[in-house]
């Protein structure tokens, strides 16, 4: 009885692992890219920007659409998008063309995750949501691990199209799954009468409280920080500096994604509550801050991979921002609270990697170490998002 149900969280499962594997794509392919198509690094910085552009700009569409049609609809057709812009990559022979087809990959994984909780309230019990849930994000962290070792291997073995080609086909199949194993009978629910329009009044009413303000200035760095220097910068810092081959740098972005895994979890485990998280947060992003000034100021092999791990676990507090705005909106806009922050998130992923990007160009044209530049950056940006989430409002105080 329940076979049907579990193989259609499978599935959902398994795509949002891999928008985590097409996300992170980019820390394995992003030389292979800058030399076959003759781009420079700020190139590469809004390539890699691009899909978290698109990822962002659809959360709220998707959003409604899940209110409006069936799961498999808004998650199989889109995964089916992510799969062509996956192949355009693979293909691609100009910049504008592998830009234009990342947007449609970043477009493609945006309903995943969203889709995967939407399913498991649903079908579920509530009391069974937040452990399934947990399962989900073990899966879906499966995605950033297999962007490490194993497609470094292919890379290096092929060709970074290789990565684009296999995870493309991936896609395919998973899109297929998710269309013949979610059964449109699990999708009868209230459906939602409310508009885009109305979704957007929505937000505009999260954004009137005061500390809407600290949530989004820590959102805007925390993830896009990490995920800057792990989905982009860390093969640069390790081939450059220490002359390390691709298998090898994909052992190290193993660790930091397992570190990316197991930190979340550490993290709920210490979540001291509603009046006491924001200090747990700003701890967190300053000891956050450390690791990429650290990684700046450069050192032994080991000592750079130590701090590159440490970097993806310090920086894994995301669960306490998204706890937090759980307790500190009404019960009547906490989603789309949610979903304000989730949008800033990857917003600003793409705001921070193409800011590294550009900050990379100035430093090679004034003969500095663009990596050395790109880590001062990215410790610059946690300790200021950190002091504006110090000093702004942090109550739940409704707008007037």
């Amino acid at each position: 009885m329940q076979q049907r149900p579990l193989l259609g969280l499978a599935a959902l499962s398994t795509a949002f692992a891999l928008s985590n594997a097409l996300r992170t794509l980019p820390a394995i392919t992003a030389h292979g890219i800058e030399v076959d198509l003759n781009v420079s690094a700020e190139q590469i910085g809004y390539f890699a920007g691009i899909y978290h552009l698109a990822f962002g700009l659809m959360q709220l569409p998707f959003g409604v659409a899940l209110d409006r049609l069936s799961i498999r609809l808004v998650v199989a057709l889109p995964l089916a998008v992510a799969a062509l812009g996956a192949a355009l990559c693979a293909s691609a022979s100009r910049y504008d063309v592998l830009l234009a087809a990342q947007f449609l990959i970043g477009a493609g994984c945006a309903p995943a995750l969203m889709a995967t909780f939407v399913f498991l309230a649903r079908t579920y019990p509530p009391r069974r949501f937040a452990p399934l849930s947990g399962i989900v994000f073990a899966i879906g962290g499966l995605g950033m691990i297999v962007t490490g070792t194993p497609i470094a291997f292919l890379v290096e073995r092929w060709s970074w199209r290789a990565g684009f080609l296999v995870l493309g086909a991936a896609t395919i199949l998973c899109a297929l799954a998710c269309w013949f194993l979610i059964r449109t009978g699990e999708q009868r629910h209230r459906r939602s009468n409310e508009t885009l329009s109305e979704a957007m009044h929505g937000v505009w009413r999260v954004l009137r409280f005061r500390q809407t303000l600290g949530l989004l200035a820590i959102g805007l760095v925390t993830y896009p920080t990490v995920i800057t220097l792990r989905g982009l910068w860390i093969t640069p810092l390790f081939a450059r500096r220490h002359g390390l081959d691709l298998v090898a740098i994909g052992n190290v972005i193993l660790a930091m994604s397992l570190a990316m895994i197991v930190a979340p979890t550490l993290y709920g485990f210490i979540d001291p509550g509603t009046r006491t998280r924001p200090r747990v947060i700003i701890a967190a992003a300053f000891a956050s801050a450390v690791c990429p000034a650290a990684l700046a100021l450069g050192g032994s092999t080991s000592f750079d991979i130590a701090w590159a791990v440490a970097f993806g676990a310090f920086c894994s507090f995301q669960g306490l921002q998204y706890a937090q705005v759980r307790d500190t909106y009404p019960d009547e806009l906490s989603g789309r609270a949610l979903s304000t922050l989730n949008m800033a998130a990857f917003l600003g992923v793409a705001m921070m990697q193409g800011c590294a990007g550009v900050i990379a160009e100035w430093a090679e044209r004034h003969a500095h170490d663009p990596v050395v530049a790109v880590c001062a950056f990215l410790a610059c940006a946690l300790a200021a998002g950190g002091s504006a989430y110090a000093l702004l409002p942090k109550i739940n105080t409704r707008a007037l």
